[in-house]
């Protein structure tokens, strides 16, 4: 209970930080210590790419460090595509050896808590919060399942495999494999790279005037909902009608209850929208709990 207390008496983007963006830094500062043998070691084996490849490890452990130390959507983008890559390479590293030690389970461990770190929605809720100003909150929505499975994790491995894979051929000498591989990345980061930033963008924000829904993807402008015509936000019941602006998102969703109907510009596909009048809307926030208790400190009605 005392440890508790102290928590919450923490200011909020103390307490975000310490619940994951703590860990992913501390863990990512191992990988590179223990890395030095694991990787290393590894290298030494292939002396033609050793020098290419090492250069590419270091500035991709750099460009990571520098993303989990400044919070920005931006940065949540390039934090949450090298440290999980970060993972896959110390992984192959000990795959090619003929002996596993110490240092290369200091090594494997600690990228995997990085990764898992990094992929916390208390992470992600302490990037894009990074940009708020003045009296607001930010909160990231979830992701659509459907988006997450068949667009996110195959783009990410193309994008990243592909780099990894271009610069060791490269390195090696074998210049089909490396333009192929090239081509695969480029054209990866071309559909990826804007898909994620769109994503690290779609937030619920608390306001002094009440919440704001700005969520490109469901709709064609930010839209504020002030308090006073706020009926009430929580979790949606079972049998709800209310407009679904969640996408497919798995998880709880809030239901955001109005006093009377308003007009929405509701994204219908690419390029097209209509305006639909309702009296609630779903949400899925990444951290519902959260919002919901910021929601009702902030005197919206909760329930």
């Amino acid at each position: 209970m005392r440890l508790r207390a102290i928590l919450e008496a923490m200011p909020v983007r103390r307490r975000l930080w310490l619940s994951g963006p703590a860990l992913a830094q501390t863990a990512w500062v191992i990988v590179a210590v223990a890395g030095l043998s694991t990787f290393g070691d590894a290298l030494d084996a292939h002396p033609d790419v050793r020098t290419a490849a090492g250069v590419a490890l270091a500035a991709a452990w750099f460009a990571g460090l520098l993303a989990l130390v400044v919070p920005r959507p931006v940065t949540l983008v390039v934090a949450r595509t090298i440290v999980p890559a970060g993972l896959v390479l110390a992984v192959v590293a000990i795959t090619d050896r003929d002996a596993f030690g110490a240092l290369d389970g200091v090594t494997v461990t600690a990228a995997a808590i990085a990764a898992l770190a990094v992929l916390t929605p208390a992470t992600g809720e302490w990037f894009v919060d990074g940009v708020s100003y003045g009296d607001e909150r930010r909160f990231l929505l979830r992701p659509p399942a459907p988006v997450l499975v068949f667009a996110v994790v195959p783009l990410w491995a193309v994008t990243t495999g592909g780099v990894v894979v271009g610069v060791l051929a490269a390195a090696s000498g074998h210049r089909l494999l490396a333009i192929g591989s090239a081509l695969a990345a480029a054209v990866g980061g071309v559909i990826a790279l804007p898909a994620f930033w769109r994503l690290s963008r779609r937030w619920i924000v608390l306001v002094p005037a009440g919440l704001v829904v700005h969520d490109a993807a469901a709709l064609t402008d930010p839209v504020l909902f002030p308090r006073d015509r706020i009926e009430l936000f929580g979790p949606a019941p079972a049998d709800t009608t209310a407009l679904d602006l969640t996408l497919g998102a798995l998880g709880l969703a809030l239901e955001l209850r109005l006093r009377e109907p308003v007009e929405l510009p509701v994204v219908t596909g690419r390029g097209r929208h209509e305006d639909r009048t309702v009296r609630a809307v779903l949400v899925a926030a990444s951290r519902p709990g959260d919002l919901v208790r910021e929601a009702a400190r902030r005197r919206i009605p909760v329930g």
